[in-house]
């Protein structure tokens, strides 16, 4: 769909094309068909505060020289951007992390001149809280010269949550990570790090903690092209 806008410079009418993406999702690629631009594509950030994409020009006469981030819901400007090509990259403002936030990149073929559309989601948000039942509890004893340090443990912990992940965006993926000890799979019947936009969770089951730090660390990673959130239960 393009939208054209008129400029008249003397007796001349130069058209400036508005191109937005193709499938109108907030996703990692968008491929264009037509325009100055082929493709522009956000690999995963660790960031929720940064952005970096690679443009891909559709012809040698094409160049793109200005770029910026616009809130999709109030169309006002979030950031300008830096055009290095091919990389385009800026700072996010932290209060923008949840919005959707378009990439509108100013371009020109020949006398033609564009605005290309890359429509960036919001980062993911994790929703995450937890419950732990310890029983059985069991001295410390010491065989010969082995004694433990701690002063005993809980043979029997038992470990469940409720957790909702929301990538916003249908490419998005999300992992798990076991810091101190072990809890039951976080994200039962996922395959980590495989496509998945959002779902509710209810892993329970044993857990393993070290008696010795006598607590359990463990964090859902959820990453798409608005930046990477890293949860812990609340």
């Amino acid at each position: 769909m393009l939208y054209i806008a008129l400029a008249v410079n003397g007796f001349t009418a130069y058209a400036t094309q508005t191109i937005y993406d193709q499938d109108t999702k907030a996703n990692r690629v968008s491929v264009y068909q037509y325009g100055p631009v082929a493709q522009i594509m956000v690999p995963n950030t660790s960031s929720i505060s940064y952005i970096e994409s690679i443009v891909t020009l559709s012809s040698v006469q094409a160049q793109c020289h200005q770029a910026a981030l616009y809130n999709d819901i109030t169309n006002s400007k979030v950031a300008d951007l830096t055009v290095s090509f091919p990389a385009v990259y800026g700072n996010i403002p932290i209060r923008s992390a949840e919005a959707e936030k378009p990439i509108r990149l100013s371009c020109t073929r020949g006398n033609d001149s564009f605005i290309v559309h890359h429509k960036v989601p919001a980062a993911p948000t994790i929703t995450w809280s937890s419950d732990v039942i310890a029983s059985d509890w069991a001295d410390n004893s010491c065989v010969r010269r082995d004694c433990p340090t701690y002063p005993g443990y809980f043979s029997d912990v038992q470990y469940s949550a409720q957790i909702l992940v929301n990538n916003n965006a249908n490419d998005g993926t999300c992992s798990t990570i076991n810091h101190v000890g072990q809890t039951p799979d976080l994200l039962p019947d996922y395959l980590h790090s495989t496509p998945i936009q959002s779902n509710h969770f209810s892993p329970s089951g044993k857990a393993i903690y070290d008696a010795n730090g006598e607590y359990l660390v463990t964090r859902i990673v959820c990453k798409n092209a608005g930046g990477t959130r890293v949860g812990g239960p609340c």
